[in-house]
């Protein structure tokens, strides 16, 4: 399957079928949902603590988690 600059954010599902808060798909990229103060609702690429793309979704929970912490 060919993925294009426009396929839309898909929200992530765990593996009860529900899906995670605030924690989104794309192209094989997982993304927070984050509101700013003045900018609204954003998604913001999530990554390691090596700043690379987190690859699973149990990193992708603990990077959204550093993430909200560090705000």
């Amino acid at each position: 399957m060919s993925t294009t600059p426009n396929d839309p954010f898909k929200h992530c599902l765990g593996a009860d079928g529900i899906p995670v808060p605030a924690i989104w798909v794309r192209n094989n990229l997982f993304y927070a949902c984050m509101r700013g103060p003045d900018k609204g609702l954003r998604q913001v690429p999530l990554r390691n603590p090596a700043a690379r793309p987190v690859a699973t979704l149990a990193e992708a929970i603990v990077a959204r988690d550093r993430l909200y912490a560090a705000r």
